[in-house]
């Protein structure tokens, strides 16, 4: 009977204890950030706030009224959780505001402890990577002093700050190989190429071998013309253009080769009074021209070269007129032999070439001789 009697007046005061308040409202379903309410009498509004309490009377959010419908709302959380048959409380809206405003809060200062953890470990990560450079070029110095002189060299730890390096790591990085008994090339051959004390062991330099570019040319043409019959020769001359794609590919530090496509106007005119025709002598040729020469690099200064150049051209021509040649006179096809000299600018990877170059047509043959002196310019680059 007292067990009886115990068992109803727990029961009755668990009932008392999580009995829901009458001012409360219950969360009926919920899904996504909505919930359908149950309002059990409560009187409210659209736009009123409520907290979300759960099972233990702990507040765990704040829900919006969106829309009321007799004992049933629907509401928006704003702010934490929610979960099917929590209870809801009436609250301000000075007190959600007071709420929100805490959440922010909150909200900034655990997004200034994540910046300041990555902050740290950055710091830390790049304290690590300096170290791990410095220890390299210890290593990097052991073993060049090593390789010279026979015996392993003992270097103090140096600090982490890598700011202010160490008068002994400035005393090996001035060190001279004339000081270790060896000449400069022999040192650098023994060891694959240039000493670097203070970084690690590069091989020979590599040349940056192959240069396309873009060339117009302006060109001074001349013609000795030698008039059978024992008539007096006479000059013909005139100025003529063109415009060649140009590659040059370097064999090695001395010897260069230059190859050139294009096309080009020879064009040459003399005088009545010279040439004994009336109305004067003219010839314009229109040629598709290829050619191939040989460079011989004879100094450089700053990176720039200056180059001596010798070759040959075969050209054939696409239109002309004239009146002093055949068509039957005109070889289909024709040649040119010469050279010159130039410099090329260089800037980074880009090339300004200027050269002044002089050719002769091939053959020559008993009543002319014709030649040409060419201006070129162009623009380059290295690959």
């Amino acid at each position: 009977m007292n067990t009886i009697r115990f068992l109803s007046f727990f029961m009755f005061f668990t009932f008392i204890l999580f009995a829901p308040n009458s001012e409360s409202a219950i969360v009926l379903k919920t899904k996504n950030k909505q919930a359908l309410i149950h309002l059990q009498g409560l009187k409210t509004k659209k736009g009123a706030y409520f907290s979300v309490v759960d099972s233990y009377g702990q507040k765990q959010g704040i829900v919006k009224i969106k829309r009321v419908a007799y004992t049933k709302a629907i509401g928006s959380l704003q702010y934490g959780t929610m979960a099917k048959n929590w209870s809801l409380e009436p609250m301000s809206k000075k007190r959600v505001m007071a709420v929100q405003q805490k959440a922010k809060r909150k909200a900034m200062r655990q997004a200034r402890i994540q910046r300041e953890k990555i902050k740290r470990k950055l710091a830390a990560q790049k304290r690590l990577m300096k170290k791990k450079k410095l220890a390299q070029k210890k290593r990097a110095i052991r073993r060049k002093l090593a390789f010279y002189d026979g015996e392993e060299y003992k270097i103090d730890d140096v600090s982490e700050d890598t700011n202010s390096q160490s008068d002994e790591i400035l005393s090996y990085g001035s060190y001279n190989v004339e000081d270790l008994g060896l000449s400069e090339e022999s040192a650098s051959e023994s060891h694959g190429g240039k000493i670097d004390i203070m970084g690690e062991d590069h091989g020979p330099k590599s040349i940056r071998r192959f240069i396309v570019g873009l060339s117009p040319r302006l060109e001074y043409n001349l013609m000795k013309v030698s008039p059978p019959r024992n008539q007096p020769a006479y000059l013909m001359q005139g100025i003529g253009y063109g415009l060649f794609f140009v590659s040059d590919f370097s064999l090695n530090n001395f010897i260069r080769t230059e190859g050139s496509l294009g096309a080009k106007r020879f064009a040459i005119s003399a005088e009545e009074e010279k040439c004994g025709k009336q109305g004067g002598c003219f010839l314009s040729v229109y040629y598709l021209s290829a050619g191939l020469n040989l460079k011989l690099n004879l100094m450089e200064f700053a990176q720039h070269k200056l180059w001596l150049a010798g070759g040959g051209n075969f050209m054939l021509p696409l239109a002309y007129s004239n009146n002093i040649l055949s068509k039957r006179s005109f070889s289909p096809v024709h040649g040119t032999l010469g050279g010159g000299f130039g410099l090329d600018f260089t800037f980074g990877n880009w090339v300004v070439p200027v050269s002044v170059r002089g050719d002769f047509y091939m053959p020559t043959t008993k009543t002319t001789m014709t030649g040409i002196g060419g201006f070129h310019l162009g623009v380059a680059y290295k690959f």
